[in-house]
């Protein structure tokens, strides 16, 4: 999947949706057809770097919490979420094993952005802990 871009964007209704291309413009396609009534924001689209399955954040437009979805093959039809939480889940990153999901929550939902943690599950969103408090630190961790 190294030659193709996921992104959110509003498609000619004005509705968020998610979309990918191929790095040289080309193959244009809409991934997902959610409704005014199932208007949705997406987030931190990430790719598992050994096959073709992607994570993202995503939120209702009328809640202030955020949970990461998988979906396999970059197919729609049947999502999966991996985080319930009544919190703020965001920023999935992939082990480079593509085994483990490292994300960031954030717990106190008073206190919004504040105060981050770090937390960890297994690729198909078992086994979720929190493996630090990271206080009031907003730069968690890189990428690499």
């Amino acid at each position: 999947m190294n030659n193709t871009i996921v992104y959110a964007g509003y498609d000619s209704l004005e509705i968020m949706q998610l979309f990918k291309v191929g790095v040289d413009g080309s193959n244009l396609t809409q991934l997902t057809y959610h409704g005014p009534d199932l208007s949705r924001r997406f987030f931190s689209q990430q790719f598992n770097p050994t096959n073709n399955d992607l994570v993202y954040v995503t939120m209702q437009e009328d809640s202030i919490y955020r949970d990461i979805w998988l979906v396999n093959n970059l197919d729609f039809t049947n999502p999966t979420q991996l985080t319930h939480s009544d919190s703020i889940d965001a920023s999935p990153s992939w082990s480079n094993d593509g085994k483990y999901i490292v994300f960031t929550r954030y717990e106190d939902r008073f206190r919004g952005f504040d105060n981050p943690t770090i937390w960890i599950m297994n690729a198909d969103g078992t086994n979720q802990h929190k493996l630090l408090d990271n206080g009031l630190n907003p730069d968690l961790w890189s990428a690499n």
